[in-house]
C-alpha cells in the first residue's frame, strides 16, 4: 500500500475548467484517456479505457489511433508513472492562481475508472457555459472518467503554500507529484498541517532575526525570485557597479553580471536557492572570462561547504543579514515582516530626495 503523497492536477481538460464539477462530486479527474484499440463500439466509456494501474505498458497497438499523437502518448505514460505512487490519504491540489486560491482534498479511494453517466451531461453543459465546444461527446466525457474519490474540497489562499510547493503549478504537465524540497521537508506533512488550520498567517510578525528571515526566504522564494533578490542586494551593496539579472535557460551558470562603467564584466553571480550537497560549480570555467580578473559571488539558502576557489560566499544568514540591512529599499522585506533600524533611515532619505525633486 502506497504511503500518502502530495500531487497536483490542473483540471483544465481541453480548455475547460472542471474544478467546480470535481468539488461538487468530491472527485478528482485526470485527462488524456487511454482509449482501448479493441473496445466494442457500444462499450460504455469507462469500459473503453485502459486502467492505468493494471494495464502495464501500453504499446501503440493497444491504444486507439486517436492516442497516437506523440504528446498524447507521452502524457499517458507520464500519468501511469504518477498514478502508481498515489494511495489513499494522499493530498491533491488544484491551483486556481487567477483567483488567488488553491483547492485541496484528500484521496479517499483507489484509482478508479468511474461510470460518468451521472455527470456527463453536467460536464458538457459546463463546457458550453464556458463558451467551449461540447461536440465529439465521447472525447470530452472521457476526460472525467479516470480519477479518485476525495474528501470535501478546501479552498486555501495561494499565499499559505510555501513557494517551493506552489512553483510546481508553473510546469507544463497537467498532473504531477510534489517532491520534497531537496530532502528538506515533506510536502504532504506541510499540506496536512495547512488543511488542519495549523498553518501560520500570511502576515508575518516583525523580526530582525537573520535565522528566521532566512527561513522565510526559503519558504517564499522561487529560484528566479531568489536570483532577482540577490541582484538587488548587490546593487545596494556595490553602488559603483552595474548589476543585471541574466538567469534563465542557457545562462551558462551566470544568474547576474556586474559591470564597470566602461562595460567591462567585473563579477558574476551564481545562485542556488537550495544546494543541499553544499557544492556549486564555477561558471567562470565555462566562459571566456578570465578567472583572475572576474569575481564570483555565490549565494544560497543552504550552507555552501565547498565553494569555488576565490569566491565571495553568501550563505543563508548572509543573505538574511543583507536583507535586514537594506529592508527599507527592498519591497519583499515588507512582505516577509523584516525589521531593521536602517529601514527608517533609508525611507526618510528617500522622502528627502523626493522633496528636493519637487
Amino acid at each position: 500500500m502506497n504511503e500518502p503523497v502530495a500531487f497536483y492536477v490542473k483540471l483544465k481538460p481541453q480548455g475547460s475548467d472542471a474544478a467546480l464539477l470535481c468539488r461538487t462530486l468530491r472527485r478528482v479527474f485526470i485527462g488524456y484517456p487511454p482509449w482501448k484499440s479493441d473496445a466494442p463500439l457500444d462499450a460504455p466509456i469507462h469500459q473503453a479505457l485502459h486502467d492505468l494501474t493494471t494495464s502495464g505498458y501500453l504499446t501503440a497497438e493497444r491504444l486507439d489511433p486517436g492516442c497516437h499523437a506523440r504528446s498524447y502518448r507521452a502524457s499517458i505514460t507520464g500519468q501511469q508513472n504518477v498514478v502508481s505512487n498515489i494511495g489513499v490519504g494522499s493530498i491533491v491540489l488544484v491551483p486556481r492562481t487567477e483567483h488567488g486560491l488553491v483547492y485541496a482534498a484528500r484521496v479517499e479511494g483507489p484509482f478508479t475508472l468511474f461510470d460518468p453517466s451521472a455527470w456527463e451531461n453536467d460536464y458538457l453543459a459546463l463546457r458550453t457555459a464556458q463558451g467551449l465546444s461540447a461536440e465529439d461527446t465521447d472525447s470530452h466525457v472521457g476526460d472525467v472518467v479516470q480519477g479518485w474519490a476525495t474528501s470535501e474540497w478546501t479552498a486555501l489562499p495561494f499565499a499559505t503554500l510555501p513557494r517551493w510547493i506552489s512553483q510546481c503549478f508553473t510546469r507544463r504537465q497537467t498532473l504531477g507529484l510534489i517532491r520534497s524540497r531537496d530532502g528538506h521537508e515533506s510536502p504532504w506533512s506541510i499540506l496536512d498541517a495547512i488543511m488542519k488550520g495549523e498553518a501560520k498567517s500570511v502576515a508575518y510578525p516583525t523580526t530582525g532575526d537573520p535565522a528566521e528571515v532566512a527561513r522565510r526566504l526559503t519558504d517564499r522564494l522561487s529560484p528566479a525570485s531568489f536570483e532577482h533578490l540577490c541582484v538587488d542586494l548587490l546593487r545596494l551593496e556595490r553602488p559603483n557597479e552595474y548589476w543585471y539579472h541574466c538567469g534563465g535557460s542557457g545562462d551558462g551558470g551566470a544568474d547576474g553580471i556586474g559591470y564597470a562603467a566602461d562595460g567591462t564584466a567585473v563579477a558574476i553571480l551564481q545562485c542556488k536557492l537550495r544546494s543541499p550537497g553544499g557544492t556549486i560549480d564555477d561558471p567562470r570555467t565555462r566562459s571566456d572570462l578570465q578567472r583572475e580578473r572576474t569575481e564570483l559571488v555565490v549565494a544560497s539558502l543552504d550552507e555552501i561547504d565547498q565553494p569555488p576557489a576565490n569566491a565571495v560566499v553568501w550563505g543563508p544568514n548572509d543573505v538574511a543579514a543583507l536583507l535586514i540591512k537594506h529592508a527599507g529599499r527592498v519591497p519583499i522585506a515588507q512582505t516577509l515582516g523584516v525589521a531593521t533600524s536602517w529601514g527608517g533611515h533609508a525611507q526618510r532619505a528617500d522622502r528627502r530626495d523626493q522633496e528636493k525633486l519637487s
